[in-house]
């Protein structure tokens, strides 16, 4: 709980897109800093990928795809861990709030 604290008192949370059987991903709009969007995503991997134009490496560094083949890569070692009866997460983090970086308490 001690991170679930420091989170909370750090950045303001602006929106939640709650989680839709449609969408199968739920979203998060936070106020990541000075007039800055963040968008937090989870949800189910392939949706979260498809999403996304890059990845965060082992060692932390961040890497963009370089093609579609390398996204499907990615897919296939997730769908190997989810066939080990492992339940697989995708996350996902938009520091320049995406479509949403416009939104605030007062305009949603």
């Amino acid at each position: 709980m001690g991170y679930c604290d420091w989170y909370t008192k750090k950045y303001e949370n602006v929106a939640t897109l709650d989680f839709s059987s449609e969408r199968k991903t739920m979203s998060t709009v936070v106020k990541g800093g000075p007039n800055q969007n963040w968008v937090l995503l989870k949800g189910a991997p392939e949706r979260v990928i498809d999403r996304c134009d890059g990845f965060m490496k082992s060692n932390g560094e961040a890497e963009k795809f370089k093609n579609k083949d390398q996204k499907e890569q990615l897919l296939s070692k997730i769908r190997a861990e989810a066939s080990k009866g492992y339940r697989v997460l995708g996350m996902a983090m938009a520091k320049d709030g995406g479509r949403m970086k416009h939104l605030t308490a007062h305009n949603i």
